[in-house]
C-alpha cells in the first residue's frame, strides 16, 4: 500500500483498531498467534492492506472485542466491518466462507440435555426418536411432552447448563485449519439472550469466530451472509435436514454438508436429502470442505 493509500479512511480506521488491539498484551498475543507474524513482521507491515484487514477480521471473530474497539474509536461496529471489506476489495481478496451450526456439530449437546432433563424435570430423551419434539418424553408415561414445553426446556438448558457441553473431537483443530483460508461464521439456533454465553463457551475450547443467533430456518440468514461477505465459494454445515432444505432454497450455490456428531443419534438419522454429502467425523469433513473451496460454488439443482 502506497503512502497515499495510508490516508484512505478505511486504512486509517483499521490502523487505529490495530493500535487498540496491541494495547492489551493478551489480545496482541492472540493476534500474533492467529496471523503467524512476529512483532518485527508486524512493525514492518503496518501499512499493508492485507494485515489491516486481518486485524479487523480478528476483532470480528470475537464480538465483545469488536464492540469495545468501536466504542473506544467512537464508531459503530458496522464501520469496522465495512472498513475490512473495503480493504479486502482493494487487495482483490475473496475468501471462502464456512457457515456452521454449533450443537452436535462443534459441541455435544443432546446427551447433556438428556441428563439435565432427567435430573431437573424427570424427563427422558429418546436418541432414536424422529425429531426433537418426539424425543423428549415423560418418564412415567412414556408420552412425548407437549410441543409448547420444548422451547422453554431448551431455554432453561442454555440459560444455566452450557457448562456441561464438550467439544466434538477434531472440531477445534479443523476450524483452525479452515480459518487460515476462509471466513467462519457460527450460526446457532438459540435466542439472543444466550449469545454471550455461547461466545464464551466456544472460546473455552479455542473456537473464536463470529457467532450469530437464529430462530427458524437457516436459509435466509445464510443468504444474507453470502450477500454481506461475497465469498467466492461457501459451505454450510448442520445436523438437521430441515436447515439443508432451507439453505438449498435460499442459497443454492452454497455447498451443504450434513453432520451428526452424536454417534447414538447418527445411526438413526438418514442423510439429509438436500445436502450434498453426509460426513459425521471432522477428520473427513475438513478435507471435503477444503476441496469444495478449490472447486468453486455448488451448481443449483
Amino acid at each position: 500500500m502506497s503512502v497515499n493509500e495510508t490516508n484512505r479512511p478505511e486504512a486509517a480506521l483499521a490502523l487505529s483498531a490495530l493500535v487498540w488491539t496491541l494495547q492489551d498484551h493478551g489480545r496482541a498475543d492472540r493476534l500474533l498467534a492467529l496471523t503467524g507474524l512476529t512483532p518485527d513482521d508486524l512493525r514492518a507491515r503496518l501499512d499493508e492492506s492485507a494485515l489491516l484487514a486481518e486485524t479487523l477480521r480478528f476483532l470480528e471473530s470475537h464480538e465483545p472485542d469488536l464492540i469495545a474497539c468501536a466504542e473506544t474509536l467512537e464508531v459503530a461496529p458496522s464501520e469496522l466491518v465495512a472498513a475490512r471489506r473495503a480493504l479486502e476489495r482493494g487487495t482483490a481478496m475473496s475468501r471462502p466462507l464456512l457457515v456452521t451450526d454449533c450443537d452436535e456439530v462443534l459441541l455435544h449437546m443432546v446427551r447433556h440435555f438428556a441428563d439435565w432433563a432427567d435430573e431437573a424435570h424427570g424427563l427422558s430423551f429418546a436418541l432414536d426418536a424422529p425429531g426433537f419434539r418426539n424425543a423428549v418424553r415423560n418418564k412415567a408415561t412414556g408420552e412425548p411432552v407437549a410441543e409448547d414445553r420444548i422451547w422453554p426446556l431448551l431455554d432453561g438448558f442454555f440459560a444455566t447448563e452450557m457448562h456441561r457441553q464438550n467439544v466434538v473431537p477434531g472440531a477445534a483443530e479443523a476450524l483452525k485449519a479452515i480459518g487460515e483460508v476462509a471466513d467462519i461464521v457460527i450460526l446457532t439456533n438459540i435466542g439472543d439472550d444466550y449469545h454471550a454465553g455461547r461466545v464464551e463457551q466456544l472460546e473455552c475450547f479455542g473456537i473464536r469466530h463470529r457467532v450469530l443467533c437464529n430462530r427458524g430456518g437457516k436459509g435466509r440468514p445464510v443468504r444474507e451472509l453470502v450477500e454481506e461477505l461475497r465469498p467466492g465459494v461457501a459451505v454450510f454445515i448442520d445436523d438437521l435436514a430441515v436447515h439443508h432444505e432451507s439453505v438449498a432454497k435460499h442459497a443454492p450455490e452454497v455447498w451443504r454438508l450434513h453432520m451428526v456428531a452424536e454417534p447414538a443419534m447418527a445411526v438413526h438419522m438418514p442423510p439429509a436429502p438436500h445436502a450434498h454429502v453426509r460426513i459425521d467425523e471432522w477428520s473427513e469433513a475438513e478435507a471435503w470442505i477444503l476441496d469444495r473451496f478449490a472447486v468453486g460454488p455448488a451448481l443449483a439443482a
